[in-house]
């Protein structure tokens, strides 16, 4: 099956990315990690807000107190209206900095670093993939050289992870809240289809994953890997989904420019399923 995704916003983005729904506000936030800013757009209002930070911006969640935590360059940054402090000072080399990251149901933050030019004689496998609780790093995963989407299946117990540039899902079995094991390729990806960047997961537990020049989101069936699914996107470079809207059924996609110039733009597309819970940063229990 096909789909074909709708321009909804033109923010003009270099590197739209990272792009999460807030229920309560029924707004739409993304990054644009080379524009170093921070979007909040109501689609009811088609007004948005923007907020300009002082590094690249590589992703952002909801904290559970309100207000987003924003991971910028090495450090992660609380926002909220005219409040904004640091929560965490990582002290990461300038080679490299932060990339996606989502928080699971225990509210701990999951977040990859990757080099900030891939021509860095170093940048292959110089990327982290760490885990962020009550502020201090508990886990750190090594090896990785473009850590992108993230989810979990429907009952916890197993961890969805992309490294882009290996052009791959990979699976891992969650031991304890922040142990992975048994790292092992669940969705192979072939070079015609385009590289898997920012993921996310439905309600039935399948994948929808952009795919970075490749021109569309495509969907996997979780258990089998099977494509079920193709969402064409006027855009070569599509970097993010999520699921949003007010009953949970629009996928919005983020695209970033190409060589051309064109992209950087917001996409949406209506869907038989909801996404799966969004968690926020801090305490347990909190999906919306």
């Amino acid at each position: 099956m096909m789909k074909y995704a709708e321009l909804v916003f033109v923010p003009n983005c270099i590197l739209a990315e990272g792009c999460v729904w807030n229920r309560n506000e029924e707004a739409l936030y993304f990054v644009d990690i080379e524009g170093c800013s921070v979007y909040r757009w109501k689609p009811s209002e088609q007004k948005a807000e923007i907020i300009r930070t002082n590094s690249r911006v590589g992703c952002l969640v909801f904290h559970r107190s309100g207000g987003i935590v924003t991971a910028e360059s090495n450090s992660l940054i609380y926002r909220n209206q005219s409040e904004k402090r640091v929560l965490l000072d990582q002290h990461l080399p300038p080679v490299l900095r932060y990339n996606d990251g989502k928080c699971d149901r225990h509210g701990n933050l999951w977040v990859g670093t990757m080099a900030v030019s891939q021509d860095y004689p170093g940048a292959k496998c110089s990327g982290r993939l760490y885990c962020i609780k009550d502020d201090k790093v508990v886990a750190e995963y090594k090896g990785y050289t473009i850590p992108n989407g993230m989810a979990w299946s429907p009952e916890g117990g197993r961890f969805y992870h992309i490294d882009t540039a290996l052009r791959r899902i990979d699976a891992y079995d969650v031991e304890e809240e922040t142990q992975l094991d048994r790292r092992r390729p669940a969705i192979m990806v072939s070079e015609s289809e385009g590289s898997p960047d920012g993921m996310c997961m439905d309600a039935d537990g399948n994948l929808w994953v952009a795919m970075w020049g490749g021109g569309k989101v495509n969907g996997y069936h979780l258990r089998t890997g099977e494509k079920i699914e193709e969402i064409r996107v006027p855009d070569r470079n599509v970097s993010c989904c999520c699921f949003g809207g007010h009953d949970g059924k629009q996928l919005y996609i983020t695209t970033a420019r190409d060589e051309d110039g064109a992209g950087g733009q917001i996409y949406c597309v209506d869907m038989p399923v909801s996404g799966a819970a969004v968690y926020e940063y801090g305490g347990e229990g909190n999906g919306t």
